[in-house]
């Protein structure tokens, strides 16, 4: 058997040996987990499986809750701009109008990328995507978006 961690809830994966680089479903989180491949050299008679002492664990990236902080952040800052001249037309007005577009397609985007959990965008972000996370994280945002900008260009 081999074992993992899954990058979504912790838990540990147990796979059978022949599902060595492939994927399996974590029963805990229903989150995508790759099985690593046996490493040969750790199966060597006389060498030691056990991590060094002075070994740093890697480090956890926060790059997709920075984009996603960032995306809520910069709607909820421009929204006071946007509804205070959502009907004088001025270029404030077609700008916020522009940024919420932009925002509400991008999470828009995300979202429904995050529904089929890929593995590039899982990568980029560097961030587990379940289902409930991006039904939660993204869809408020790219609904809100897109009202805001009818709201702002309708007459």
């Amino acid at each position: 058997m081999i074992r993992c961690a899954c990058i979504g809830c912790s838990a540990v994966v147990e796979a059978a040996d022949d599902a060595a680089g492939t994927v399996v479903l974590c029963a805990r989180c229903g989150y995508l987990v790759q099985v690593p491949e046996p490493s040969r050299t750790a199966t060597a008679p006389g060498s030691s499986s056990a991590p060094s002492r002075n070994a740093v664990p890697p480090r956890p990236s926060r790059r997709g809750s920075y984009v996603l902080g960032g995306m809520h952040a910069v709607f909820l800052l421009c929204l006071p701009f946007a509804l205070v001249h959502a009907k004088d037309g001025t270029p404030l007005c077609l700008t916020m109008f522009a940024l919420n577009l932009l925002l509400a397609t991008v999470a828009g985007f995300l979202f429904l990328a995050g529904m089929h959990t890929p593995e590039y965008l899982a990568d980029w972000l560097r961030m587990p995507f379940t289902r409930p996370r991006a039904l939660l994280l993204l869809l408020p945002l790219a609904v809100l978006g897109f009202l805001v900008a009818v709201h702002v260009y309708s007459p």
